[in-house]
């Protein structure tokens, strides 16, 4: 009579614990697949009171799910946490079982009085498990890929000129900081604080220290060269950001782009993005993926430049 091996979830520890859980997408996402160096480094630079925990599910010395718990330290709600599951497949029932218990039971222990989680809307396992114990969904981000042999530019470059003779300068974030060795992080920060404020999250961003900022973004600086400021004078008032994977290098993935509300609507998004693209392009890269809430105009401005549908991210989140 065969038996089913029993589940078990431990913390991530060790650096070989550490490689299984930067691996697990590997063959479902390479796109998302993490090194351990720059794993640790994201850890250390959270604020230190902030909950962080990453662990792994076991089916006996087989790694998984990755799951990660961690206070919203970004939010003025103290009793803010989120789970991510970082699956090696497809997520069972028994997975998302014992992973929900587990991170419920320890988060409450932290203060928990309201969980998010954040998950692809075809982990239906996990979805099931998470509707099943109260969690209301709140918001769609779906996720869409461009692949850099198919990106013609040729469109945009009209635009790029057009803001670049409206007066304003296009400058990479190493060419910035370089330039401004005493001054720039600071201001950098501020003008991300601001545009952040308008990027729809499923609960309020209030802003980060700037060390945590300072040290977490200090991590990619490998991708400073294709993250672009527009310029008006010493005031920065736009940023895209496309970061490239430190394991797999044919592969991209975007942070924030965003303008100050005063100049929207002049073409600066698209002018920052597509320089960033055209680098990455010349680099060798092969895909950029990126993620956007479902009703945000910047969802439709990549269609524009041509990336395509492909996973859709689902937010779930229960007052506990």
């Amino acid at each position: 009579m065969s038996t089913q091996t029993q589940l078990t979830i431990k913390p991530v520890v060790s650096d070989d614990e550490f490689q299984i859980y930067a691996l697990l997408t590997q063959n479902e996402r390479p796109d998302m697949i993490d090194d351990v160096e720059s794993m640790k480094k994201y850890d250390a630079a959270r604020p230190a009171t902030a909950f962080f925990e990453r662990n792994l599910i076991w089916s006996g010395d087989e790694p998984q799910c990755g799951v990660t718990m961690l206070q919203v330290y970004w939010s003025s709600d103290p009793t803010l946490f989120e789970i991510w599951l970082r699956p090696k497949g497809t997520v069972t029932s028994e997975i998302a079982q014992l992973a929900l218990a587990s991170c419920t039971e320890k988060l409450l222990a932290q203060g928990a009085k309201k969980i998010n989680v954040w998950t692809p809307n075809h982990h239906s396992a996990w979805i099931s498990e998470l509707e099943s114990n109260g969690y209301q969904f709140d918001q769609a981000n779906p996720e869409s890929v461009l692949m850099l042999n198919d990106l013609d530019t040729s469109p945009f470059e009209s635009n790029i000129q057009a803001v670049l003779d409206s007066g304003l300068k296009i400058t990479s974030m190493a060419d910035y900081l370089a330039q401004n060795p005493e001054t720039g992080w600071k201001t950098i920060y501020e003008m991300d604080m601001e545009i952040l404020q308008d990027v729809p999250l499923p609960y309020e961003f209030t802003g980060e220290p700037l060390e945590t900022y300072i040290e977490s973004m200090t991590v990619n600086k490998d991708s400073f060269n294709t993250i672009h400021f527009a310029q008006d004078g010493d005031r920065l008032v736009g940023t895209s950001m496309l970061f490239r994977s430190k394991v797999a290098k044919e592969f991209y993935h975007t942070g924030l782009t965003g303008v100050l509300r005063e100049y929207r609507r002049r073409g600066i998004a698209s002018a920052l993005k597509v320089t960033n693209f055209k680098l990455a392009k010349e680099a060798g890269g092969k895909q950029i993926t990126c993620d956007n809430e479902e009703k945000n105009p910047m969802l439709q401005l990549n269609y524009q430049l041509g990336f395509k549908p492909y996973w859709v991210w689902h937010s779930y989140t229960k007052v506990l």
